[in-house]
């Protein structure tokens, strides 16, 4: 499970995603990884630029891949 946020999101608080990333860790019985991704220097989907986006996509696919053993 990979939890997404941004430190500088005034919509949803970081703090959010950071407790519901340490509550699902915590109940996780899985040998499945539990991660947050926290950008920092933006916002709500706001102000990133295409090398952050890159990274952005590139963490997720990666994470997806590494889960289905692709």
């Amino acid at each position: 499970m990979l939890f997404k946020t941004a430190e500088g999101d005034s919509r949803v608080l970081p703090f959010h995603a950071r407790k519901m990333t340490a509550r699902m860790q915590e109940l996780n019985t899985s040998d499945r990884p539990v991660l947050l991704r926290e950008e920092r220097d933006t916002g709500h989907g706001t102000g990133k630029s295409t090398e952050m986006v890159v990274r952005e996509k590139l963490d997720e696919r990666t994470f997806l891949f590494e889960q289905l053993d692709v």
